[in-house]
């Protein structure tokens, strides 16, 4: 209940399109269809529970496209030309916040892990501090997203995070 609503397990931007679960096509669609950007519907909807609500959650940094690609959406592998990290971590997009094509942020040490053999610049994070009603702690790619070439959103406050200083200098670091 709590991941219900949550964009990030329900679509996801492929190329210049974006990929939708089936449940949600009929009401993204009008939204997409009024800014000219073509919405495809995938082929399954997500699962109530972990791994089956994490098939769209794939995290798209620059060239490279990041999941558990055992449990991604058949539709959105076959779009994906993105180079494919595979990782355990199914939260993928949740965990990760893209900064820039090739930088990102993560608390997951096995994400940064992985990202280390790649032209990927990775600050890793203390996990917790982000609230996510009813779970003990979110994920800081799920409450951040870019809105701008030049601006990161993050929803609540993230100098209350003890990393924030790390988190500033590192973002005004990829512009």
């Amino acid at each position: 209940e709590g991941l219900k609503y949550h964009p990030d397990m329900q679509i996801v931007k492929v190329r210049n399109s974006y990929i939708c679960a089936p449940c949600c096509y009929d009401y993204y669609k009008p939204y997409f269809e009024k800014i000219g950007i073509e919405l495809v519907k995938g082929e399954k909807d997500p699962g109530d529970k972990y791994p089956y609500d994490v098939l769209y959650n794939v995290a798209i940094v620059g060239k490279y496209a990041i999941h558990n690609f055992k449990y991604t959406d058949k539709n959105v592998c076959e779009n994906i030309k993105n180079e494919k990290i595979n990782v355990n971590q199914g939260y993928s997009k949740c965990s990760v916040c893209v900064v820039s094509d090739n930088a990102v942020i993560t608390s997951d040490a096995g994400i940064a892990n992985t990202l280390s053999d790649y032209d990927i610049d990775v600050l890793l994070v203390s996990e917790g501090h982000i609230e996510l009603e009813p779970f003990e702690y979110g994920f800081i790619g799920g409450s951040s997203g870019i809105i701008a070439d030049d601006k990161i959103a993050f929803c609540g406050d993230i100098s209350t995070h003890p990393d924030y200083e790390k988190i500033k200098k590192f973002c005004f670091k990829h512009n």
